[in-house]
């Protein structure tokens, strides 16, 4: 790794496949046998979160729709500003505590293998995806989700008082 970046750039394109479930597998005489177990469990938990993002919007519209149009306003505002309460306790959590929490994630979703312990030494994967860069991903994650929130509960806010006026 590090000699040819256009081909470092093509195997990691390859891990990015596989996690989305666009590629089947990782180049085994790129990638060690971990790597690839590794980026099997990553695939299948990318797809369970997928899904699940999918359905909880489903639901969120869902339940928006049902509401009484007088109430979507007031209910956006108070789900928007519990979430974003959420969201900075999440962000607290990740500044201070983010190593033990990458580990404890890692025990609960690959709990079946230690195929997520890899060597930086020796595993191409954890060079082109280390630590910190996740720790970077979850703090962007974490201040986009919290500027989108904030959005929603002034958007309300506006809203509310735009409809009183009317």
């Amino acid at each position: 790794m590090g000699t040819d970046p256009e081909r470092d750039f093509a195997y990691f394109e390859q891990v990015l496949a596989v996690m989305h479930g666009y590629g089947s597998d990782l180049d085994p005489a790129y990638y060690s046998v971990e790597d690839q177990l590794h980026m099997r469990d990553v695939a299948e938990l990318t797809a369970s979160a997928k899904l699940v993002t999918a359905t909880s919007v489903l639901l969120i519209c869902i339940y928006f729709v049902r509401l009484p149009s007088g109430k979507r306003l007031q209910q956006l505002r108070r789900i928007s500003s519990v979430a974003l309460g959420i969201t900075i306790a999440s962000a607290a959590a990740v500044v201070l505590l983010f190593e033990p929490l990458f580990i404890m994630f890692h025990k609960v979703f690959f709990s079946t293998n230690t195929f997520w312990q890899l060597d930086p030494a020796t595993s191409r994967l954890i060079r082109f995806l280390p630590q910190d860069l996740f720790a970077e991903l979850v703090l962007i994650s974490v201040t986009l989700s919290a500027l989108i929130l904030c959005a929603m509960f002034v958007f309300a806010i506006i809203l509310e008082r735009w409809q009183k006026k009317q």
